[in-house]
């Protein structure tokens, strides 16, 4: 009997997934990844600006840096198919979820902090005031939380 080898596949049998992705397509993954995170970045600073000082340039609503993370979230999927190849694809599965994770506990966690380092009444004309740690102070120095934290 005559050896038969199959013809599918010309690349050799231990080449990597990474041996066969181009390093200009690498590249052009990484730019991808890089200019959609610099936008995101400078989105969200813009906005932060504006709303410090409303004399600066910026946007009157948060909806462009929501656009913002989609079209990052789009370019991070992109990216990691261009210098992954095939793993890049795998890892499309799971972008989804970590990105809505992100969404949804790490963007409200932050500006839960934000909002603990600020004495914000709504009902005076004055509006918020950074006070730093007080918050955090007043809440350890309750006796019935301390109860509740160390009931957990």
């Amino acid at each position: 009997m005559a050896d038969q080898t199959s013809t599918a596949n010309p690349w050799p049998a231990d080449a990597g997934t990474s041996d066969l992705i181009s390093p200009g397509r690498k590249r052009l993954g990484w730019a991808l990844m890089a200019v959609a995170t610099l936008g995101l970045l400078a989105t969200i600073v813009l906005e932060i600006l504006y709303k410090g000082s409303p004399d600066t340039i910026g946007f009157e609503t948060w909806r462009p840096v929501v656009y913002a993370y989609v079209l990052w979230g789009v370019a991070i999927g992109v990216g990691q198919v261009l210098t992954r190849g095939e793993d890049g694809q795998r890892a499309l599965f799971l972008l989804p979820a970590l990105l809505f994770t992100i969404a949804m506990v790490i963007f409200p966690t932050l500006f839960g902090f934000y909002i603990a380092l600020t004495d914000w009444n709504l009902s005076s004309f004055s509006g918020r005031r950074f006070n730093g740690l007080d918050n955090f102070w007043q809440m350890l120095g309750d006796p019935y939380y301390r109860n509740a934290l160390f009931n957990m």
